[in-house]
């Protein structure tokens, strides 16, 4: 009964990509009205970006609170083989 109503509303809204990198800009900075609006609407027909929007924002509001847990005060660095072997497992094969 609704399908037209949120078929109109996810052309006027960002794709859900979009919507994820607003949700991560707002950790950094304050959103514009037409960016908060925008994706206040778009979450009116996914629940998922909601969702994912609020679990960033918990795990950046923990990390700034406990972020001292996660860091080693002996600052110990990987060796250059270890940095290597991470960025050859990081990159996304061609």
């Amino acid at each position: 009964m609704w399908g037209w109503l949120e078929q109109g509303i996810a052309r006027r809204t960002p794709s859900c990509r979009e919507v994820a990198r607003l949700a991560s800009e707002a950790l950094e900075r304050r959103l514009t009205l037409r960016e908060r609006l925008a994706m206040r609407l778009h979450f009116t027909i996914c629940y998922l970006c909601q969702r994912y929007a609020r679990q960033t924002s918990l795990l950046h509001a923990g990390l700034r609170r406990h972020g001292d847990l996660f860091t080693d005060s002996r600052e110990e660095q990987l060796s250059a083989a270890d940095k290597r072997r991470l960025k050859d497992a990081c990159r996304v094969p061609d």
